[in-house]
């Protein structure tokens, strides 16, 4: 059975470590745009639009919406979610390669996110995961994962599915015959309990030791 892990919020602490600093970025560029808020006000108030949503790109578009601003000050928000993550410190996820590392000598595994390309390759190595534990990384636009469950279910047959957001990680992983694992972390905590999508859930991603032995 092929384990596929989401990234962000599941693998890596996103939500904790890099969408904060995000934020505060794309904040100050619709600012230096001429946005009508001041940077103190502004980063309280996007960080509480942000604990609410379910993207990042939620909070930004709603608080051009409540300062007047336009789709030019969307737009250079949005813009600065995809620079590239230059000098943010995170935590190594050493003890998770190690994790993995005792899965992969019985099960393969793979990494199946979406968004940019290239920052979530930046957020792989910048957290060092190890890519050679991984059969396949994919990455996906937002919203189209089925797509690649679909493709690895053709090659690795039977597949088991974790991730935070229900909609976009597991939902299409249960239409297709997978075991679905929600994970209660980061955006996850927004996630309503026994959804019809879910078939176990945990809320650290050692837990699944757990739901393999009964699986």
């Amino acid at each position: 059975m092929l384990l596929i892990f989401d990234l962000d919020d599941t693998l890596i602490p996103t939500s904790k470590e890099i969408t904060p600093k995000k934020l505060d970025s794309a904040l100050k560029k619709m600012i230096d745009a001429g946005l009508k808020i001041n940077f103190e006000e502004g980063k309280k108030r996007i960080h509480q639009l942000n604990e609410k949503a379910h993207r990042s790109k939620q909070a930004i578009e709603y608080l051009v919406l409540e300062c007047g601003g336009d789709e030019t000050h969307r737009e250079i928000g949005l813009k600065a979610l995809e620079d590239k993550l230059l000098d943010f410190n995170v935590t190594p996820q050493k003890e998770l390669n190690e994790f993995l590392r005792v899965l992969r000598k019985e099960y393969p595994l793979a990494i199946v996110t979406g968004g940019s390309k290239q920052v979530q390759e930046e957020k792989i190595d910048l957290y060092k995961i190890d890519r050679e534990l991984f059969r396949e990384i994919i990455v996906e636009d937002w919203g189209e994962k089925e797509r690649a469950y679909i493709q690895l279910k053709e090659r690795f047959g039977s597949f088991l599915v974790v991730g935070d957001r229900i909609a976009n990680d597991l939902s299409g992983a249960k239409k297709l015959g997978g075991i679905t694992i929600h994970i209660r972390q980061g955006r996850g905590l927004l996630e309503p309990k026994n959804h019809p999508d879910v078939d176990y859930e945990i809320e650290t991603i050692k837990e699944l030791t757990r739901v393999l032995e009964r699986v």
